[in-house]
């Protein structure tokens, strides 16, 4: 048995297992929804990465929507700032998409990017897991996603749970078209790729912690993580 998840403000619906729970985590630079099978299993992200001995949340799905006034290709975009191995092109709900999955050996964990083109926006989803089974169970609730008309107004699942802040879109910068190959405010660390097979930041960046959200990103030594959550 399936629930529906439906979120009107950021105008996004899929279905996933009625015996998960989704906790969301609103901050002031993206949208996080966590999946996770059990209250035991639900701790939060920023907490569990101050536990060395504690795994990531066996199931993470992170949501963030690009402004792209200038429709830049997907191609372009992910060249640029996501430039992370050979995506695989994919449809979702009649729009297109790339996406790629790699292992982060460091943390013991699988990693999907997934960007959709949408207008003049592209939606950006973030998937980590330990299982390999729940990065299938990700693509079965990938396979349900539509997006449907964005609302001013509360959102509600189908269960009738009214979400008032959930997902609540915050300014994000709109997307120029590429002119550099750096790979500055990329995500590093246990949200990122960089760490894969030893690899950390590109050359002249360091893995720095956020300082509002639990993220960390590439940036040059002497400059902080602000302007990569403004």
């Amino acid at each position: 048995n399936w629930k529906t998840y439906t979120n009107t403000k950021y105008g996004i619906s899929f279905n996933y297992p009625s015996n998960y729970l989704i906790t969301e985590n609103q901050t002031e630079t993206q949208n996080e929804i966590y999946l996770s099978a059990s209250e035991k299993e639900k701790i939060g992200v920023e907490k569990c990465l101050k536990q060395p001995e504690c795994h990531i949340v066996p199931f993470i799905v992170t949501f963030k929507k690009i402004s792209n006034p200038e429709k830049i290709s997907l191609s372009d975009y992910v060249q640029k700032n996501a430039n992370y191995g050979k995506y695989q092109p994919i449809t979702v709900d009649n729009h297109a998409g790339l996406q790629l999955q790699l292992l982060n050996e460091f943390y013991e964990s699988l990693l999907k990017h997934t960007y959709i083109q949408k207008e003049d926006s592209i939606l950006y989803i973030f998937t980590q897991t330990i299982s390999d089974s729940d990065m299938k169970l990700f693509d079965q609730i990938l396979s349900t996603f539509k997006f449907i008309e964005i609302s001013p107004t509360r959102s509600k699942n189908s269960q009738g749970n009214t979400y008032s802040q959930s997902l609540q879109l915050s300014p994000t910068p709109s997307i120029s078209p590429p002119t550099t190959t750096t790979q500055e405010c990329s995500l590093c660390g246990p949200q990122g790729i960089h760490n894969v097979k030893g690899n950390t930041c590109p050359s002249g960046l360091i893995c720095k912690s956020g300082e509002k959200t639990s993220l960390s990103y590439c940036v040059k030594e002497n400059e902080s993580t602000a302007k990569c959550e403004n």
